[in-house]
């Protein structure tokens, strides 16, 4: 594991979820007011550790657990986390052990950025949930597609936070957070993907 600073607003981590203990990085990015993440699905877990250059280490049912562990430790007021549907009952089984009151779904296209520069991104076809927990009530997108147009338009209605994605990858979060003045933290297992979002900060 290896942490990489920028600045107060700006940190990553390069480490495995399930595998490493992520504990100093947590503890530095405290406190956390918002959690994103775009959940690998189960039919990409496999190929998602081969482009890391990985042999696969762990269940998938024990990287879900990791995150929901991770948000649990954090404790952000809110979270957006990305499902596929033919994961939703297990997710939601682990889900019920954090303590938000509100649980509430809405349908979103996968989306992520191609680079750290252009406004290229790459989509897929195949309907996905967002699932959005809380304990008040919060102002959400309306009109949005893709993940990109969620994550704009959800951040542009927030005063400063404090952002995370365990699985932040190619930097969506990194690069809806800098546009709209907020700070982000993000941890990848794929250090080719973790340069994207480093070197829209940098």
């Amino acid at each position: 594991m290896k942490i990489i600073s920028i600045d107060d607003n700006f940190a990553f981590c390069h480490g495995e979820i399930g595998m490493d203990d992520f504990t100093p990085f947590l503890q530095k990015i405290k406190p956390i007011d918002f959690v994103y993440c775009g959940l690998a699905k189960p039919d990409y877990f496999r190929y998602w550790y081969k482009l890391a250059g990985k042999p696969v280490s762990i269940t998938y049912e024990t990287y879900l657990e990791s995150i929901i562990r991770m948000i649990a430790e954090l404790k952000p007021k809110e979270c957006h986390l990305e499902i596929s549907k033919g994961i939703s009952d297990l997710f939601f089984g682990l889900a019920d052990t954090l303590d938000y009151a509100s649980i509430m779904t809405l349908p979103i296209l996968y989306s992520a950025p191609t680079d750290h520069y252009s406004n290229r991104y790459a989509k897929k076809r195949n309907q996905d949930i967002m699932a959005v927990m809380s304990n008040s009530t919060l102002e959400l997108p309306k009109t949005f597609t893709y993940s990109h147009e969620y994550l704009d338009q959800v951040l542009s209605i927030r005063r400063k936070i404090r952002c995370f994605d365990p699985c932040i990858g190619k930097g969506l979060l990194t690069k809806f957070a800098l546009k709209h003045g907020h700070s982000c933290f993000g941890i990848d297992m794929n250090y080719d993907r973790l340069a994207v979002a480093i070197k829209m900060v940098k």
